[in-house]
């Protein structure tokens, strides 16, 4: 009987290709308390391990030193011919009892997992092993052995089945290096028949020749320096290669791990998949396209519906609307916010003199004095014929009719170009300060259009300032009265203008 072992106890997970090991060990790492204290036996039921229970044993360490079976996995008892449940573990005084017994112990002193492959010559056949040993505890601190164990054999079988299974390709490329350590060659000790139709030869004329030997159109030489890089790096490299023969059109994804002086490459079509990205990206550019369009459709719809065509001022509904925003928040905060109504003076005499041509020019003009001279905080809209409405956040009316003088006199300074020569026009201002009082932004709005009236009646180019205050209980009726006249002249208005 001949026995050899190999352990690892640090970086299992890093270091032992099994997912069901490294699965393990995950899970006593997630379950250790801080401290020397071990995971709680418990955690580590049939029920929770119920995926790998049948490769699992179970030992508890007995007052005298000695460990008992208390699981034996039926796949471990298939296999290696005998059922150890309920025995000891010197109950094997053989070789392979000793190897067991001293791997059981070092574990449970470094109390940390251990993870040994050994190999024992039995009759009939040799069997090969990879384990697991995980150190586990009750709430009285009593030992426990948790083993996972599974023969190589298994691996070996699957790892073929792999191989021939997978749509991807696999080779395997020994480095062979000159006199001064530089590799010139590579040896390909192992493909399967997906990498054997990519690169179009079969296993017997790929598998233990040189890369040198094969003729300088195959695809194998463009993996060469993949493997060249992966092996000087010292880690995996993952690149995208296409295919170089004449008339073919592959791309592959390139995948190469270093394995000791070697190189295991993973060759992935992904011609369909790099298609479809372009593919995807056309039509993301094309949507693209079509989303800006409809945005700026939407922007040119809302902007109808929100503007006045003719002025692209704000139209009266959308006037009303962001005017109770304004009052909520001057309301809120206790600001100040002052209203401003305009009114061309004998607009209709432009018209009938000069036409409705020169009418509309009149009312751009005074509509793009008013956007130049105030703030961008301020609103403006023309909400009649000839007629606006100035809202000011945060303006005493005096302010609000300071700046509505300067309006006027730049309206009476401006000149308005018609067939017949160059004419001036005058407008007249309305202004009152919002109060917390007012009912409602058309109780505001009847009071600056009853300044507005004044400023008519006196003579026309003149500002106006209606203070809250100088209404008594019979002109707060007049001017509830106009509020009501003002909400009603709103679908009228708006089929006119």
């Amino acid at each position: 009987m001949r026995l050899y072992h190999h352990q690892i106890s640090d970086d299992i997970i890093e270091r032992v290709g099994n997912m069901m090991i490294r699965r393990l060990v995950k899970q006593w790492q997630a379950t250790k308390p801080v401290g020397t204290a071990m995971p709680q036996v418990a955690t580590f039921s049939a029920e929770a391990l119920a995926w790998c229970w049948d490769s699992i044993m179970l030992l508890q360490q007995l007052s005298d030193g000695d460990l008992r079976y208390l699981h034996f996995g039926d796949a471990i008892a298939e296999v290696a011919g005998f059922n150890l449940k309920g025995k000891r573990a010197s109950h094997l005084r053989n070789e392979i009892g000793e190897f067991f017994r001293a791997k059981y112990n070092h574990c449970l002193y470094i109390r940390q997992p251990l993870y040994t492959i050994h190999r024992a010559d039995l009759a009939p056949k040799a069997q090969s092993w990879e384990r697991l040993l995980l150190p586990l505890q009750d709430e009285r601190q009593g030992l426990y052995l948790l083993v996972f164990n599974q023969p190589l054999e298994f691996k070996y079988d699957l790892l073929d089945s792999i191989l021939r299974a997978s749509v991807d390709g696999i080779a395997h490329f020994q480095a062979i290096r000159g006199g001064g350590g530089d590799i010139v060659d590579f040896l390909i000790t192992v493909t399967n028949p997906a990498a054997e139709r990519i690169v179009g030869l079969p296993e017997a004329k790929l598998v233990n020749y040189r890369l040198s030997q094969l003729p300088n159109s195959n695809f194998m030489h463009a993996v060469a320096p993949v493997c060249c890089q992966v092996l000087d790096v010292g880690r995996s490299v993952t690149v995208e290669l296409a295919d170089p023969r004449p008339g073919r059109y592959a791309v592959f994804k390139v995948n190469a791990v270093r394995t000791g002086d070697c190189a295991t490459v993973t060759l992935t079509n992904i011609s369909s998949h790099k298609r479809q990205e372009q593919e995807l990206r056309d039509a993301l550019k094309a949507l693209e396209v079509e989303v800006a369009e409809r945005k700026q459709l939407q922007e040119g719809l809302t902007r109808l519906a929100s503007t006045d065509a003719l002025t692209n001022l704000l139209n009266r509904r959308e006037l009303l609307e962001r005017s109770k925003r304004e009052i909520a928040t001057a309301r809120r905060y206790g600001r100040a916010l002052s209203l401003l109504i305009v009114d061309i003076d004998f607009f209709k005499r432009v018209n009938d003199q000069y036409g409705h041509a020169v009418g509309d020019v009149a009312i751009r003009t005074v509509a793009d004095i008013c956007r130049e001279a105030l703030r961008e905080s301020d609103l403006v809209a023309r909400i009649g014929g000839e007629e606006y409405v100035i809202v000011m956040p945060e303006t005493s009316g005096e302010r609000a009719s300071v700046t509505a003088e300067r309006l006027r006199k730049a309206v009476a300074a401006s000149e308005i170009a018609s067939d017949d020569g160059k004419f001036s026009i005058t407008a007249s201002f309305g202004v009152t300060e919002w109060s917390p009082a007012d009912r409602s932004i058309e109780t505001t709005l009847a009071r600056a259009d009853s300044a507005l009236y004044e400023a008519k009646r006196d003579g026309r180019n003149r500002v106006v300032l209606r203070h809250r205050q100088e209404l008594g209980a019979e002109a707060q009726g007049e001017s509830d009265r106009a509020a009501l006249a003002a909400q009603q002249a709103v679908a009228v208005s708006s089929i006119r203008h």
